[in-house]
């Protein structure tokens, strides 16, 4: 532990010479280069420095700028982009990412946590209204509020809606374990919601029924509003995600069986 403080507050040190330098009007490459240090790494520091400080916003407009320009081209390109073609798209340096993302896992986990957090609002506002009006919430109900949101996004004309469920359906097909471990880290506490509500649902069905169950039905949603496209093909166009409502409607007695089933 005090090698690790020693470590921080020779940091601080170097941050503060460095800033000194850029005060009195030095580039920041050239003050980086007077201590020896790389701009990567200074912007590493200012971000860990500023983290520790509870200073990092990532709401910032910056910030926001560089999460809409990385969600874009992930969505076009797919998870490899480089971190220097998010920079160029943004117009900002590597080393204003890494000052708010401390890693390229960091920044997908705020893209993907920011478009999860209006599907659970949406989701959890409908629960609510659900649970609200009657004691016991039946499985439409909860179906509804899983799946409704989700297909009234698949028609909409927004960029920023369509950018994220092309990005989302890069995170969700991807087999690396890091990816699917983000992917979790955002659904957690919707999956906790649901399983929770069908349980109730459901009562007396033992909690390994209800996971296999859920999975079955996840994976339908899955399947349905990450690859459209792939239902408008096997149909060969008798099939298109275009009414949401009408859509839940003839899903909802295939969901229902899923959950039912014995």
């Amino acid at each position: 532990m005090a090698q690790k403080g020693t470590k921080v507050s020779a940091r601080n040190e170097s941050l503060k010479l460095i800033d000194q330098l850029i005060k009195s009007g030095i580039p920041v490459s050239e003050a980086c280069q007077k201590l020896g240090v790389s701009q990567p790494t200074y912007y590493r520091w200012r971000r860990e420095s500023r983290v520790e400080q509870g200073n990092v916003d990532s709401s910032s407009t910056t910030a926001q700028l560089i999460l809409n320009s990385a969600e874009a081209l992930i969505a076009k390109q797919g998870l490899k982009v480089s971190l220097r073609e998010i920079s160029r798209v943004a117009n900002v340096n590597v080393g204003t990412i890494n000052y708010y993302f401390k890693s390229r896992n960091d920044l997908l986990y705020h893209i993907t946590a920011r478009g999860t957090a209006f599907f659970k609002d949406e989701r959890f506002k409908l629960l609510n209204t659900l649970e609200s009006k009657s004691s016991k919430i039946t499985l439409e109900d909860i179906i509804t509020a899983f799946y409704l949101p989700t297909l009234k996004t698949l028609v909409s004309k927004k960029r920023d809606v369509s950018n994220y469920n092309r990005f989302l359906r890069r995170m969700v097909q991807s087999t690396d374990y890091e990816i699917q471990a983000i992917v979790h880290r955002c659904y957690s506490e919707i999956h906790k919601r649901f399983l929770n509500a069908f349980s109730r649902a459901l009562p007396g069905l033992p909690e390994k029924q209800i996971y296999w169950r859920y999975i079955a039905f996840t994976g339908v949603y899955f399947s349905i509003t990450q690859n459209p496209i792939r239902v408008d093909m096997i149909t060969e166009g008798k099939i298109k995600l275009q009414d949401p409502d009408k859509d839940l409607q003839e899903l909802m007695p295939i969901l229902i069986g899923i959950m039912r089933a014995k």
